[in-house]
């Protein structure tokens, strides 16, 4: 909202409503931004079980199922508030795009370069592998030859030109 705080509302079994409960709720309900200390929510994307929020200092915050990694904290501990993503293999780089996906995570970096993690048993992160990742790795786009990923207006899909 125009106040900096987020809302959300629905199912929220395994918390990814981030108000630090696990109920259900038929009407908006602020998220708990407190381990953000004042920074504001610039981007959000979520999904059915959880969800990631950019601030206007660069971080990355995940909250809700972390069954397959995907909320990047290196664990797979469910989380019922945000937590920081651990962005460390981004060596620095800005995030531009974030996208919640079905139990993985996806960025887009200031370089073009598109990073992923979480559940991997089909090879959605698009690494080489079929390996769970508990933070960031980074998607193989060699064979698209030089291509770059671009975000589209809406700051949380992907395009390939």
């Amino acid at each position: 909202d125009d106040q900096g705080r987020l809302w959300a509302w629905g199912d929220n079994y395994n918390g990814p409503l981030g108000d630090g409960s696990t109920l259900n709720r038929t009407r908006p309900v602020q998220v708990d931004l407190t381990p953000l200390n004042g920074s504001k929510v610039v981007i959000v994307s979520a999904r059915h079980n959880h969800s990631l929020a950019l601030d206007n200092q660069g971080r990355l915050w995940a909250w809700g199922n972390n069954q397959y990694g995907q909320l990047g904290d290196g664990s797979t501990t469910r989380r019922l508030s945000p937590v920081q993503v651990d962005l460390t293999s981004l060596n620095g780089s800005t995030v531009v795009a974030v996208s919640a996906g079905g139990f993985y995570s996806l960025v887009l970096d200031d370089q073009g370069r598109l990073w992923a993690w979480g559940r991997n048993d089909r090879g959605q992160l698009g690494d080489g592998s079929d390996t769970n990742r508990l933070s960031p790795v980074q998607v193989d786009m060699s064979m698209m030859k030089n291509s770059k990923v671009k975000e589209t207006g809406m700051k949380k899909h992907f395009l390939f030109r």
